[in-house]
């Protein structure tokens, strides 16, 4: 965990695991491809649920993880963007996300890290980050994709779009989605990405010719 997350995270890391109302939440994002795989340190802690029955209320319970986090931490600020989307900024800086989607989850292991702290899996952290893209255009997610895919058989390459396409209800397309991995003049660094420490020293322009010559071919000769 030392070259995993930020110090603040750190800090936080173990209270927030053991808290109860965590318990129906996964956690994804960069911090929970970080703890399983050490490619950069990362510094937020994004929580998700999905539906377990078709129509499903979904709202995040407020009230329960303010309750509990104020036991240990200052909340400095809460973002409510929707009844199921709501951010906690606690002890200078660090964000809690949670968010609880009106949909069925991917196909999803999930990965017992801490106490009430459970992960999702590296393939499914793909996978979302792969349906992120119809929204954001992210240098970290397109350098932890990299990270991720890199070390897989073009058989899990395969599923891993596939889980992707499908959690996006196939509102994204195959074409669409290749097409943007292999854009690189949508992903430019941050200013902070140095920071978090990166064990590649690697372009957009370089990922994007992994992702056309690994990625894009894999895809296009599936059998």
């Amino acid at each position: 965990m030392d070259k995993s997350l930020v110090d603040k995270t750190k800090k936080v890391i173990e209270s927030i695991s053991k808290m109860e109302s965590i318990k129906p939440y996964i956690l994804v994002g960069g911090t929970a491809l970080s703890l399983q795989l050490s490619s950069r340190m990362s510094e937020d802690l994004d929580f998700m649920r999905w539906q377990q029955y078709h129509g499903e209320k979904m709202d995040v319970d407020i009230k329960s993880i303010t309750k509990e986090v104020e036991l240990g931490h200052v909340i400095d600020k809460i973002n409510i963007l929707d009844n199921n989307q709501v951010e906690f900024f606690i002890d200078g800086g660090v964000k809690l996300s949670f968010y609880a989607p009106e949909r069925k989850a991917p196909q999803i292991n999930k990965v017992h890290f801490l106490n009430n702290l459970y992960l999702a899996d590296i393939d499914t952290i793909a996978s979302l980050k792969m349906e992120t893209m119809q929204r954001r255009n992210s240098f970290r997610d397109y350098y932890d994709l990299y990270c991720i895919l890199k070390e897989k058989t073009n058989e899990e390459i395969i599923r891993i779009i596939d889980n992707s396409l499908k959690y996006s209800d196939h509102l994204m397309k195959s074409k669409n989605l290749l097409g943007k991995l292999g854009n690189y003049e949508r992903f430019t660094k941050d200013e902070d990405f140095k920071q978090l420490e990166p064990k590649y020293d690697i372009s957009s322009r370089e990922i994007a010719e992994f992702m056309d010559l690994k990625v894009k071919t894999a895809y296009k000769n599936r059998q």
